[in-house]
């Protein structure tokens, strides 16, 4: 029974969030999107500074805090007048502000817009030389003063919302961006000089040692021969022996008489 009971719940939940009317889920999506892109008003600057304002954080200050009050915005023109253009959405919170800046960077990007000024409050008809009338665009406050939410305004400009919804970065995070980068650079840099040095001091060693490089051998002079020899003369032939004549033999001696026989003692 409490199953049943559960599953008729979610079904009358389901069928209430189907008929809620559009503009109230527009509401809701816009404001989790505000929630979301919800940040300080220094912060919303840092991010913009360099890409709408051309690095003049006292100019994206101010047009944050004027986006924030709502304000007319006052341009200068080419012959020194002032025009002033109608803010017709009136004052906004800070996520409001972040994703309406979000848009006018994307617009200027992506070549749909010349400013941001133009992309924020959009642009007047104009006649061309030929006599045409150019129609003017409709610009992000302006979207959203006519009760459009933030996704279909998006939309319409031909993006999606979440591409441009996003938390700026902190000043911190910045700051250690702009660090790195430099440590970076600074690393290159000493790694060119260091290798500029090894080679400057290697062509020195080389040059150096090509200059102390011994002369060459004095080629020795060549050996004078040494003079043939005198041939030795012909040895003299040796006279033959004369021949020693036979020895004259000796006349055989004669012989001795037989001693006497000695006689007894009487």
């Amino acid at each position: 029974m409490n199953t049943v009971k559960m599953s008729l719940l979610a079904a009358a939940t389901a069928l209430a969030l189907c008929a809620l009317p559009a503009h109230a889920q527009d509401t809701t999506a816009d404001n989790d999107a505000e929630t979301n892109a919800s940040v300080p008003a220094n912060r919303i600057a840092d991010r913009y500074a360099d890409s709408l304002f051309d690095g003049d954080k006292d100019l994206a200050a101010d047009t944050v805090e004027s986006l924030r009050k709502g304000e007319d915005y006052t341009t200068t023109n080419a012959d020194g007048t002032t025009s002033t253009v109608e803010n017709t959405n009136g004052p906004m919170g800070y996520g409001e502000v972040n994703i309406a800046l979000g848009m006018a960077d994307k617009l200027v990007k992506d070549g749909d817009a010349d400013t941001w000024e133009g992309a924020l409050y959009g642009t007047a008809d104009t006649t061309g030389s030929d006599g045409k009338v150019v129609e003017g665009t409709a610009g992000v406050l302006e979207l959203r003063a006519d009760g459009m939410g933030w996704g279909k305004i998006a939309k319409q400009l031909g993006f999606s919302l979440g591409s441009v919804v996003g938390k700026a970065p902190t000043r911190d995070t910045t700051e250690t961006a702009k660090a790195e980068r430099a440590a970076k650079a600074e690393r290159t840099a000493k790694a060119e000089r260091t290798a500029k040095a090894e080679r400057t001091a290697k062509a020195e060693r080389t040059a150096k040692a090509e200059r102390t490089a011994k002369p060459e051998r004095v080629a020795k002079p060549d050996r004078a021969s040494k003079p043939e020899r005198a041939e030795k003369p012909e040895r003299v032939a040796k006279p033959e022996r004369v021949e020693r004549p036979e020895r004259v033999e000796k006349p055989m001696r004669p012989e001795r008489p037989d001693k006497p026989e000695r006689g007894g003692r009487p």
